[in-house]
């Protein structure tokens, strides 16, 4: 199993993967767990929230974390993971960091909130990882550098 970091493109105009990058003080604008059968889990707001979803990942777009769980810990990891398909895309836990507060609404998840809870559901040792981190700092708390 894998954590897959986006970088956001640089030679396009000011779309919302830019700002989110620039804002959260990264190269990252949104995160996936990819699961060893290739699907990956994530919230987009592209799709509308939360899903499961099989991508074309291309590795000179995407930082790729190989992630050292057992085979019965990832079958926990999809199913918590399930539990949350087609929940919206949460844009105020976004905004929530433009203003610089945490606001949580537990029917919605954006990217890295959904990953990093995934994680944490079913394995302690990522208990120090609070649900609420953006991309690039879920990416450090994990030791990927850039």
């Amino acid at each position: 199993m894998e954590i897959l970091f986006y970088r956001a493109k640089q030679n396009r105009g000011w779309r919302l993967d830019k700002i989110i990058a620039a804002w959260t003080h990264g190269p990252f604008s949104h995160v996936e767990l990819r699961f060893s059968d290739g699907m990956c889990f994530s919230s987009s707001f592209r799709d509308k929230g939360v899903r499961f979803k099989n991508i074309d990942i291309k590795p000179e777009r995407w930082e790729i974390l190989q992630l050292n769980i057992r085979d019965e810990q990832e079958q926990l990891l999809r199913e918590w993971a399930s539990k949350h398909i087609g929940k919206k895309y949460d844009f105020l836990g976004i905004f929530g960091f433009v203003i610089g507060t945490r606001i949580q609404n537990k029917k919605k998840w954006y990217c890295s909130e959904v990953c990093a809870a995934t994680l944490k559901s079913c394995m302690p040792v990522y208990g120090y990882i609070s649900h609420k981190v953006s991309p690039n700092k879920l990416a450090k708390l994990l030791g990927v550098e850039y």
